[in-house]
């Protein structure tokens, strides 16, 4: 799944350049984005990956408005938003991160007037 995400993060700006002009391609490459990150913070707090019901009930949002999400992410991606693939894909991608950050902040060492 990874490298057929690495591989299509190339062509979907383009797509959607071509498709819709480029700052609608702007502003819904955002909205997938956003969707997504959204997707992984309400997997983290209720222990799956949320369907459209729950996600819908989390972010007070329409039913209706989740489903044009996913079908952005669709379009963007090539897969379906409830893909367990790319469930783990972007869940990795956040335990990835947290613990790159949690190194960087042990890494850093406090400022002089701080540490006295």
């Amino acid at each position: 799944m990874q490298e057929r995400l690495c591989s299509r993060r190339a062509s979907p700006p383009d797509a959607f350049v071509a498709a819709h002009g480029q700052i609608k391609a702007a502003l819904q490459a955002a909205r997938v984005g956003s969707a997504l990150f959204c997707m992984a913070q309400t997997a983290e707090k209720i222990g799956h990956w949320p369907n459209r019901a729950e996600f819908a009930t989390e972010w007070k949002m329409s039913t209706r408005q989740v489903t044009r999400d996913w079908a952005l992410i669709h379009e963007a991606l090539g897969t379906t938003a409830s893909d367990p693939q790319l469930a783990d894909w972007i869940l990795a991608r956040r335990a990835e991160g947290r613990a790159a950050n949690a190194k960087q902040l042990e890494a850093l060492e406090a400022p002089a007037l701080i540490a006295a």
